[in-house]
């Protein structure tokens, strides 16, 4: 009686696992590095899609748009860590009063934090005519980690232009608008 055996030996199973393993120790860290890459560029996205959605909003209704996370009382608060909103204000109050005039609302980070660098105040407006009221600026975007080669910025110009901090120098870290590096560390 030849039978035929269908299963795998200890030392083959044991053989298995252990290149299990060592493949998910080598491939976890670089799959860390990526899921930061997809959320920054979620993250950014949808708030670079809010500033083009307010500029060309401020123009079509010839009317100022103001962006900022707002408080409980639905006034401006400069905490980028909550939901920001792209809303009508006609009279640049800085304060939500009708909700039909939010236009768009921006999630909180999920694994990260924004960080705005916008004068003294804690939010950006455009004019009726496109450009930006008052002072520009631009927001930095930290994942969790610190890590800068993961952080994004996004710089809004005087015309009102936002766009995207590109990597110059080939080290794998976005230059600010000044030119330097993004920094994550205060």
């Amino acid at each position: 009686m030849n039978r035929e055996q269908n299963g795998l030996t200890l030392v083959e199973l044991i053989i298995v696992v252990a290149l299990l393993a060592l493949l998910a120790t080598t491939m976890i860290p670089a799959l860390g590095g990526f899921i930061e890459r997809v959320e920054r560029q979620t993250t950014m996205k949808d708030m670079y899609h809010a500033f083009q959605l307010a500029r060309a909003e401020a123009v079509a209704n010839s009317t100022v748009v103001t962006i900022c996370p707002l408080d409980e009382n639905q006034e401006c608060n400069g905490n980028w860590q909550q939901k920001v909103h792209a809303f009508l204000d006609p009279d640049s109050q800085r304060r939500l009063t009708d909700q039909d005039a939010v236009l768009r609302t921006v999630p909180s980070p999920g694994n990260g934090n924004w960080s705005a660098n916008v004068g003294n105040s804690g939010y950006f407006q455009y004019r009726p005519d496109g450009m930006v009221r008052g002072t520009l600026g631009n927001l930095v975007y930290c994942p969790d980690s610190g890590d800068a080669h993961h952080a994004g910025q996004l710089i809004i110009n005087m015309g009102g232009r936002v766009r995207y901090a590109r990597d110059h120098s080939g080290d794998g870290i976005a230059q600010d608008s000044q030119g330097d590096p993004i920094s994550c560390t205060d």
